[in-house]
């Protein structure tokens, strides 16, 4: 399905958004090779029974090779593959507030027409709108495709700009989240003087409200002083979690600096300890999704934990060579994570908002929250201990003497052995707090179980590709005919040529266009074509190897600084500058010896001139033109004007 969407011209990707999923429900119809079928049964985790619609055959599909119905919708250029982040805020929000009308009957999965019809009755809305905005999103299931048909994407200058962003922030969190419990009314009229004051267009007062529409119920009772009432009504204990009571209810993120020295792939020599990012489904304590890498953490890592997290993972198991079940995807309800600035980026945000995930931070100090993701690591930093390279930390027992001198596995080889740990054994064990293993909870949720109702299995997304750039850290950078500058590096193609320097249509301003990037592979970046609305790969100049982070091409370029810095580097600089000195100083003597005989040789034509004028017109016969006499050949010096 993903080789579909990804087309080549040259060595330049083109890849066109598809947001469409796999639906898994009985009665869903999906393609399996060049046939159609009807799902009339799901047999496990792995298979369905699905109904041929041209032979009326039954047979057992596997559900990693189903991909969605083509349907003239998805063709029609309703929206679905538009960029998130280019949307206009004010059509953004009709979109929310369908998907708000519609999310109760999209967590019932078996809701009858009588819930749809309650439901449209108690919004005072006919049923049939209802049931074409739950068949649209169902379709795709992000909010994007719940979007009105009349586009409001932003066109240049139309964007609302990072200064009236910076404004609404700050009105929210100094004024509006503050004890006084201004009221949303007052919050708008006070974004709109401080824009004022600084001579900047306001927003739509539907603009401000959105934004504070989104922030959390927790978050305001916390800030507008009712901490108490915040604690009391979100407070978890040990053992337990606020509406974790299935699969993918609440979905827990966070970052853990991880205690083994590791190597690289080519040297063997000594890199660094990992950052591992991993999210845990609270209902059964299933690894969801993971990211392990050298870089810090940050926006890219958690979004694309969180893609992972969404996606299938046979092709991954497959890549790292790790035999094991991992039958886990979706999109979950709510995420919970810390209140670090990684996870509040607005192309993070908005990302979350259209596959309907609700994003709610931890409030601070409260160590409950959290409690299931930092118990797998400790669980994990105590098989950590046996490896080799390993440090030690508070909650293992003492490391290797020299880490770095025994350390020897790569970040693949750890990465293999992270995820082998995870499927074979933890998801495999029995679990103290639930009493049976991750994985057996995990299925009681979906097929039932336990006094557990059904749940059913989630569509599975058809577009690996698109999900991961929806996650992707997105910047604006105006296209210079150098190309575009990002991370110290520069990219360029032809394909960028019209985009050179490009005005809004009063002329006055240069049009940022919209890229996004992804810190593990920095040998290229994606544009985002709005006319064509496909994103173009866009390699680096001069060419970075692909597959180069950009924890690697820093570390590079700081050892290339440090060799710069070294004694012989130092000396060789110092001799470098000394003889340019002495060049230069050279050139000046040389400069200053040329003016001086320039200068001596008008001085000795204005002297032959002057002997000129004082010599006799003629000279008497048979006198001799000597170097002494004041006579000179008129051939080589031309005489006065008053004497011609």
């Amino acid at each position: 399905m993903e080789n579909r969407v990804v087309k080549k011209r040259g060595e330049i990707k083109r890849i066109e958004i598809d947001r469409s999923s796999v639906p898994l429900s009985v009665g869903s119809f999906v393609k399996s090779g060049e046939a159609t079928y009807q799902i009339v049964y799901v047999v496990n985790l792995s298979n369905v029974i699905g109904r041929n619609t041209s032979s009326s055959e039954e047979e057992v599909l596997k559900i990693d090779s189903l991909e969605p119905v083509p349907e003239p919708s998805a063709a029609s250029g309703v929206g679905t593959n538009e960029e998130l982040v280019l949307i206009e805020n004010a059509y953004w929000e009709k979109a929310n507030k369908r998907f708000e009308a519609i999310r109760p009957l999209t967590d019932k999965p078996n809701r009858s027409r009588k819930d749809v019809v309650l439901r449209a009755q108690s919004l005072k809305m006919d049923p049939s709108t209802l049931y074409r905005w739950l068949t649209r999103y169902e379709r795709f299931g992000t909010v994007l495709a719940l979007v009105p048909k009349k586009r409001g994407w932003k066109k240049g200058a139309s964007r609302i700009s990072p200064e009236v962003e910076h404004i609404i922030k700050g009105v929210i969190e100094d004024y509006y989240l503050t004890s006084e419990r201004h009221s949303t009314a007052k919050a708008i009229r006070e974004v709109e003087l401080r824009c004022r004051a600084k001579k900047i267009e306001p927003p739509s007062h539907m603009t401000v409200r959105l934004r504070i529409d989104q922030i959390s119920e927790r978050k305001k009772l916390q800030k507008r002083g009712f901490s108490e009432k915040a604690r009391n009504k979100f407070a978890a204990v040990p053992g337990t979690f606020p509406n974790a009571t299935f699969p993918l209810a609440v979905v827990e993120i966070d970052h853990h600096l991880m205690d083994i020295q590791l190597v690289s792939d080519d040297l063997r020599l000594p890199i660094g300890r990992p950052w591992l990012t991993l999210s845990i489904d609270v209902f059964s304590r299933m690894v969801t999704g993971w990211l392990l890498s050298m870089d810090s953490p940050s926006e890219y890592a958690v979004g694309q934990c969180i893609a992972t997290s969404i996606l299938p993972k046979e092709k991954l198991l497959e890549a790292l060579g790790v035999e094991a079940d991992w039958p886990v995807w979706g999109k979950p309800k709510t995420i919970h994570a810390d209140n670090g600035s990684d996870f509040r980026s607005t192309s993070f945000m908005r990302s979350c908002e259209n596959y309907g995930i609700n994003l709610e931070f931890r409030p601070l100090k409260r160590p409950h929250y959290g409690g299931h993701v930092e118990r797998f690591f400790r669980t994990l930093a105590q098989n950590v201990e046996s490896l080799p390279g390993r440090t030690g930390s508070k909650h293992t027992s003492k490391g290797d003497d020299d880490p770095e001198k025994n350390a020897s596995m790569t970040r693949t080889e750890f990465e293999r052995w992270v995820i082998d740990f995870i499927c074979n054994q933890y998801h495999l064990s029995r679990h103290s707090e639930l009493g049976v293993p991750p994985f057996m909870q995990w299925k009681f949720g979906i097929f039932g179980g336990k006094n557990q109702p059904p749940l059913g299995m989630q569509n599975r997304i058809s577009d690996s590709q698109t999900l991961r750039l929806d996650f992707y850290p997105s910047v604006y950078r105006v296209v210079k005919r150098t190309g575009v500058s990002l991370n110290n590096v520069t990219y360029y193609h032809e394909v960028l040529d019209p985009f050179i320097n490009q005005t809004d249509p009063k002329g006055k301003e240069k049009i940022k266009s919209l890229f996004r990037y992804d810190i593990a592979d920095i040998s290229h970046i994606w544009f985002y074509c709005e006319k064509t609305r496909k994103y173009i790969q866009i390699p680096s100049l001069p060419k970075i190897k692909h597959g180069t982070s950009l924890a690697e091409y820093d570390r590079s370029r700081k050892e290339l600084a440090a060799e710069a810095d070294s004694h012989d580097f130092v000396e060789k600089i110092d001799l470098s500058v000394e003889r340019n000195r002495r060049l230069v100083e050279d050139s000046q003597a040389k400069k200053k010896s040329a003016r001086i005989e320039q200068q001596k040789s008008v001085d000795r034509k204005k002297s032959v001139v002057r002997r000129t004028v004082m010599a006799p017109i003629s000279a008497p016969v048979g006198a001799s033109k000597t170097a002494g006499s004041h006579f000179v050949d008129d051939s080589l010096v031309e005489p006065p004007e008053d004497v011609r």
